[in-house]
């Protein structure tokens, strides 16, 4: 457990040839960047990074994964909704992203890091980074994520960014505790919180949580 859209043509922060006045990228290495796949890539299976390469990866960048949702961010820059298999990245994946954003070295990693926090991702990346989030952390070809690690995965993306009201989202892990009726979150409850969070983001007023009508997404 860990914890393309850009549709606004700035693609979760990476940059095409276009953004470039004379149309030029920055130079990146190759060859760097396959090598550093290689440092964090399985001992068993050399083709992909898991999680224990994605915790060294975190490691060197001073990221705790298990508190700093910035270590999501960077796994949904370089994978994105793209990603083929969850709670891993492949080296097509990992050589694609780096080039795309020009991370051939440790130190190229760490000068991003500052520009993970989620306060500078507008609502329509964040969408997908929160679609992202819940995509990458199931299990295998489950569908659904345990209401345990959905819990630890609201309070990550959510907790302390001001995107939802805080008393909301404890309020709803509060629920989620005490639902009976299923032990697994599928993504549509997921996006269907950050939606309706959206839609209704204070208890009363013009857009408040009073002018909701029960549909029984729940």
């Amino acid at each position: 457990m860990f914890g393309s859209s850009g549709r606004s043509r700035r693609s979760r922060g990476r940059r095409s040839s276009s953004d470039d006045g004379a149309g030029m990228k920055p130079s990146v290495s190759e060859r760097a960047i396959t090598e550093m796949f290689k440092s964090y890539a399985e001992e068993d299976d050399p083709t992909i990074i898991g999680m224990d390469g994605i915790d060294k990866l975190c490691t060197d960048l001073e990221i705790d994964p298990a508190e700093d949702v910035r270590g999501l961010v960077l796994l949904w820059k370089i994978v994105g909704l793209s990603q083929s298999i969850p709670g891993q990245i492949s080296s097509e994946e990992w050589e694609k992203g780096c080039t795309i954003l020009s991370l051939d070295s440790l130190d190229k990693f760490r000068a991003l890091v500052p520009s993970l926090d989620v306060g500078f991702i507008e609502h329509s990346d964040f969408k997908d980074l929160y679609k992202f989030v819940f995509q990458f952390n199931r299990e295998g070809t489950h569908r659904t994520i345990d209401r345990e690690s959905v819990i630890f995965l609201l309070e990550l993306i959510l907790g302390k960014t001001g995107r939802v009201l805080p008393e909301r989202l404890e309020s709803f892990i509060t629920f989620l505790k005490d639902y009976k009726e299923g032990e697994r979150v599928t993504l549509d409850q997921w996006t269907n919180f950050l939606e309706f969070s959206t839609k209704h983001p204070a208890d009363d007023g013009e857009n408040g949580i009073n002018t909701y009508e029960e549909d029984g997404a729940w």
